[in-house]
């Protein structure tokens, strides 16, 4: 997946393109229900150079977060610069803020299979993935989306800023901003929040 990451040495964006990512559920489990559960996941968000931003994972309902997210559908994945080389480079520990991180919460949704998007997101997974065209069948694979609500980015130290999804699918136009525009929209966000 490509996420747009605006760095302290590089003011404007930089492309992370992960091949996985941690997913949070609402844990179904019966020693621990209603706690956060932590899985990863493969995933991809479209062809090789032409990703689409959008998070498309194979899954089953056999899974542990498969079936967390059968009953709620509310879900959170996290991709960080620490999965690279880019942080030990600047020898900066991958809990630093300047190690960059971006996590997205949205909603879960299956895609139905006579949708051309099932397709799109199955052969995406399988370019990125080819092993899991030979994933039992019997276990109900099926290609699933985020239908994305928040992009936070964390990247600097000073806090987390709040990204707009026209922001997060169009990062080029982010090259037009100044550094500081996340901080502003963090500062714009909170605001509305609390009127």
């Amino acid at each position: 997946i490509t996420f747009p990451i605006p760095l302290a040495d590089k003011p404007n964006k930089v492309a992370l393109e992960k091949d996985w990512v941690s997913v949070a559920t609402i844990s179904t489990l019966s020693t621990t229900p209603g706690y956060p559960f932590v899985t990863l996941k493969s995933l991809s968000d479209g062809p090789e150079n032409n990703g689409t931003g959008v998070p498309y994972l194979y899954m089953t309902d056999l899974d542990l977060s498969g079936k967390d997210l059968l009953k709620n559908n509310k879900v959170t994945i996290m991709s960080s610069l620490a999965e690279t080389d880019y942080c030990r480079s600047k020898t900066w520990d991958p809990q630093d803020p300047r190690c960059g991180k971006v996590i997205i919460s949205g909603k879960y949704v299956k895609i139905p299979k006579s949708s051309p998007e099932y397709d799109f997101g199955k052969n995406a997974l399988f370019e990125k993935h080819p092993s899991m065209r030979y994933w039992p069948s019997e276990h109900g694979f099926y290609v699933a989306k985020i239908d994305i609500e928040q992009v936070v980015v964390l990247d600097h130290f000073g806090g987390a800023a709040f990204v707009p999804a026209d922001k997060y699918f169009h990062p080029d136009a982010m090259q037009y901003l100044n550094p500081f525009f996340f901080y502003e929209v963090s500062l714009i966000t909170l605001d509305d929040a609390h009127d």
